[in-house]
C-alpha cells in the first residue's frame, strides 16, 4: 500500500474538551487506516472508529439527517491510490465549524461528498455498470432531496429523514448511498437502523398509558403563538417544547399557509431547540416518526395485521384518520 500526504496538517481545529484529551498520537492525519482496494462497510477510515484510529472526521446522524460532528475534526488533505480505485479527503474550517471534499473513485462506483458548514451535505454518485446517477442533499433545515434517474426519466423525492427516502426505493437508495453512509456512521447502516426504528415505533405507538399529544393540541398552540399578549406566546412555545419531537410530525401535517412570521419564527426556533447534538438512536427516531402517518404508509407492506392494527389506533387517538390495511390507501386525511 503506498499513501501520498498532499499536505501536512495545517492545523488542529478547534475542538471541546472531551476530544482534546484524546492520546497524543491521536492528532493528525490517520495514515494507517485500509486502502481503497479494502473499503469495505466496517472501514473506519477516513470518518473515523473504534478499530483503525480516531479518523480525519466524526459524522452523526441527528434527527434522520447526517451531520459533521463539528468538534471532531482535523484541518488537512490525504488521498491514496492503489490499482483502479483511488480516494481523497480534504478537510476546512471557518471558525471552528468544518467542511470537507471526498471523492472515491472505482469501477464499481463513483462518490463526491461534499459537506459545508458541517450540515449542508450533498453526495453525488454514479454507477458505470448500470449507468445510473444519484444525488442527496440538504442543509440543516427543509427537506432532504434525492433526486435520481429511473428509465431515462429523473425522480425528485424530499422527505424529513433519510429514512423516509430510502423507504421509497430502498434498492436503489443503497446502490448509491448505502455503504457510503454506513462507512460515515462508523458501520451502522440505514436499513438495520430503519429496522430496529419500527420496532420501537411499534413498541410506542402499542404503549397507551405513554404521553401522547393531539393535532388539535398541537394546533392550538400553533394559534397561541398569534396571540397579542407576549405571555401567551411564550406559553405556547413551552408548551410545544414539553411535547418534545412527537410533535414535529405533527407541527408538519398542519396548513402552514396561514402562519404569520410570529408563528413561523417560533415554530422555527422550537425546531432548532429540540434538534439535539447527540445522535440518533432507534427510540429517539421512534418518537420523533410515531406520529408520522406518510412513514407509517411507507412501511405498511413490512407489517403484519395486528402490528397495521396497533399503528392505526394510535394515530386515532392523535387525530389522524388513516387506513393502512390497503395499499391503495396511502394519503391521511388531514
Amino acid at each position: 500500500m503506498r499513501w501520498c500526504l498532499l499536505f501536512a496538517l495545517i492545523g488542529l481545529s478547534m475542538m471541546d474538551a472531551s476530544f482534546a484529551e484524546r492520546p497524543p498520537e491521536a492528532e493528525g492525519l490517520d495514515a494507517g487506516r485500509a486502502s481503497p482496494a479494502n473499503v469495505g462497510p466496517t472501514d473506519s477510515g477516513f470518518f473515523g472508529g473504534p478499530e483503525l484510529g480516531s479518523g480525519v472526521v466524526r459524522f452523526q446522524l441527528i434527527q434522520g439527517r447526517l451531520c459533521l460532528d463539528s468538534p471532531r475534526h482535523r484541518k488537512g488533505s490525504q488521498s491514496c491510490q492503489e490499482g483502479d480505485c483511488f480516494e481523497s479527503i480534504c478537510v476546512t474550517a471557518q471558525r471552528g465549524i468544518p467542511s470537507l471534499h471526498y471523492v472515491l473513485e472505482s469501477p464499481q462506483q463513483n462518490v463526491t461528498l461534499n459537506v459545508q458548514d458541517a450540515s449542508e451535505i450533498r453526495i453525488e454518485s454514479w454507477i458505470p455498470t448500470s449507468n445510473t446517477r444519484s444525488l442527496l442533499h440538504h442543509d440543516d433545515s427543509g427537506a432532504i432531496v434525492w433526486e435520481r434517474e429511473s428509465d431515462g426519466n429523473t425522480i425528485r423525492s424530499s422527505g424529513a429523514t433519510l429514512l423516509h427516502l430510502r423507504q421509497l426505493d430502498p434498492n436503489s437508495f443503497d446502490a448509491h448511498f448505502g455503504t457510503l453512509i454506513m462507512r460515515m456512521l462508523n458501520g451502522t447502516s440505514l436499513e438495520t437502523l430503519g429496522r430496529q426504528t419500527h420496532r420501537a415505533m411499534l413498541d410506542e405507538a402499542s404503549n397507551s398509558e405513554g404521553t401522547t399529544v393531539a393535532t388539535t393540541e398541537v394546533a392550538s398552540a400553533i394559534a397561541a403563538l398569534r396571540s397579542p399578549r407576549r405571555h401567551v406566546r411564550a406559553t405556547a412555545e413551552r408548551q410545544l417544547l414539553m411535547w418534545g419531537t412527537p410533535a414535529l410530525a405533527l407541527i408538519d401535517s398542519l396548513d402552514t399557509g396561514q402562519w404569520d412570521s410570529e408563528q413561523a419564527d417560533r415554530i422555527a426556533a422550537v425546531r432548532r431547540r429540540l434538534r439535539r447534538n447527540d445522535s440518533d438512536t432507534p427510540a429517539k427516531l421512534a418518537k420523533l416518526l410515531v406520529n408520522d402517518d406518510e412513514y407509517w404508509a411507507s412501511m405498511s407492506d413490512r407489517l403484519t395485521g395486528a402490528q397495521r392494527t396497533v399503528a392505526e389506533n394510535h394515530l386515532r387517538r392523535v387525530g389522524l384518520e388513516v387506513s393502512l390495511s390497503s395499499p391503495a390507501i396511502r394519503v391521511a386525511k388531514k
